[in-house]
């Protein structure tokens, strides 16, 4: 997914676009925050990668894109046994233009 111009970048402000929609609706003010940074990151980013690309992300930025999307999506399961349950799994929802599989 690296590989194409403009994608990986894309898929990083929509998908955490969409976890901080979803962090927002849920009142989990820190999920907020870091998907709006990595978000910010993202956007920042794109306009030098859209064709024809002057920088290319490559596997040292899209794994840790990926990892940041599998640990802030995954990290409401902690949530769960606090007794807030639900709050997370539908930001987990909403991230799923991240995922290829339905919720």
């Amino acid at each position: 997914m690296d590989g194409s111009d403009g994608l990986a970048g894309g898929m990083t402000v929509a998908g955490f676009a969409f976890l901080g929609v979803g962090a927002w609706m849920s009142g989990d003010d820190a999920l907020l925050i870091e998907c709006a940074i990595v978000a910010a990151a993202g956007a920042a980013f794109l306009p030098f990668n859209f064709p024809p690309a002057r920088l290319f992300m490559g596997d040292a930025g899209s794994i840790p894109i990926g990892f940041l999307a599998a640990a802030l999506s995954l990290s409401g399961w902690r949530a769960t046994a606090t007794g807030r349950c639900g709050s997370r799994q539908r930001s987990l929802r909403l991230s799923s233009p991240m995922r290829l599989s339905p919720c």
